[in-house]
């Protein structure tokens, strides 16, 4: 494909990513980053935040809702990789998106972003 297409294409996903829900999902993200920490780090020592990340991401291009993508470890990262075969570990990822989720729809309220 020739560049000034790829500079087409990501110019309307870029366009696409900045839409309405934008700020409601950076706050979502937030929300679901400290309750996954929160419940992670319960039961884990050394576990730490990357913080939230921005980026036309392709699964999240286009939503109509707010919608976040969580990662939450790095299978690369020895420690990361051992923590991830345990299952409390990713009960503990689960029930912090959970918790995060249930906060949301129950309240509509989340954390408030610094931008």
């Amino acid at each position: 494909m020739p560049v000034r297409k790829l500079q087409g294409v990501k110019f309307i996903i870029d366009d696409m990513f900045t839409g309405a829900r934008k700020n409601e999902s950076l706050r979502l993200a937030k929300t679901v980053n400290d309750a996954v920490v929160r419940r992670v780090s319960s039961r884990y020592t050394g576990v730490q935040s990357l913080g939230l990340k921005q980026a036309p991401f392709y699964v999240l291009v286009g939503a109509r809702m707010t919608a976040v993508l969580v990662e939450a470890s790095f299978i690369s990262n020895a420690r990361e990789e051992s923590r991830l075969r345990d299952p409390a570990c990713l009960e503990g990822i689960a029930d912090g998106v959970v918790e995060a989720v249930r906060y949301y729809g129950q309240n509509g309220i989340l954390a408030h972003s610094d931008d």
